[in-house]
């Protein structure tokens, strides 16, 4: 009686792959519009003093409602509470530490943490 030697792949190994495969496909589907909306509160930091409704005289709280209207205008689900503003003189800092939080599955999140400096000289 001769033993024919398995070719192919099994339905448990097949399964595994298909596994893999779903939460590959799921975290991808989290991560790239966290990044996307990142690349957006950057290009808006980078345009926020440049703007001009702001000059030498606008408040924190002037900046705060302009990067709130921007953020709400471009579908941009962030909170502004951590976004520090210093100034001195002749300059202007923005600095913002936060983080996005997506749901992959069932109990897992996925966590980003992101955070941008920009300095504006007067």
């Amino acid at each position: 009686m001769l033993i024919s030697k398995q070719r192919g792949i099994s339905m448990p190994m097949i399964l595994l792959v298909l596994v893999v495969a779903v939460v590959a496909i799921r975290t991808g589907m989290a991560l790239v519009p966290m990044f996307v909306d990142d690349t957006m509160v950057k290009q808006i930091l980078q345009t926020i003093v440049s703007n001009e409704e702001l000059d030498g005289k606008s408040t924190n709280r002037d900046i705060r409602r302009l990067l709130e209207e921007r953020l709400r205008f471009n579908n941009i689900n962030v909170s502004i509470d951590t976004l520090e503003i210093e100034r001195t003189r002749d300059r202007l800092t923005l600095s913002w530490p936060y983080e996005r939080r997506d749901n992959v599955m069932a109990n897992i999140d996925l966590v980003a943490r992101f955070q941008h400096e920009v300095v504006f000289d007067r």
